[in-house]
């Protein structure tokens, strides 16, 4: 038998998850914690943070064009965050890899 919680539950489980994912990316498990960011911004669209960790996961994907989407759904929750200025130089640094790497 399924029970349905309500958004608070909602919440606090995505909450969960994301610490969860926020550990995964920490010990370099980034093929899981992409799988649980996916979950969060599911449960909780939101958690502009689990979309700015998404678009970083996205870059070491080499998915520039994925990043960026979720780089923009970021801004567009939180457009005075704290994470403008990282998002600026991760998007930089992949530029320059990938330009360098085209060499």
């Amino acid at each position: 038998k399924v029970v349905k919680a309500g958004p608070a539950k909602n919440k606090k489980y995505a909450d969960g998850l994301h610490n969860l994912g926020a550990l995964k990316v920490k010990f370099g498990k980034l093929d899981e914690a992409f799988d649980i960011f996916s979950e969060v911004i599911k449960i909780n669209p939101k958690d502009a943070e689990a979309f700015k960790v998404l678009g970083d996961l996205y870059l070491c994907k080499n998915n520039r064009e994925k990043a960026v989407e979720m780089y923009k759904i970021y801004l567009q929750r939180e457009p005075d965050g704290q994470w403008i200025k990282a998002i600026d130089q991760n998007l930089k640094k992949f530029d320059a890899k990938n330009s360098s790497n085209k060499e």
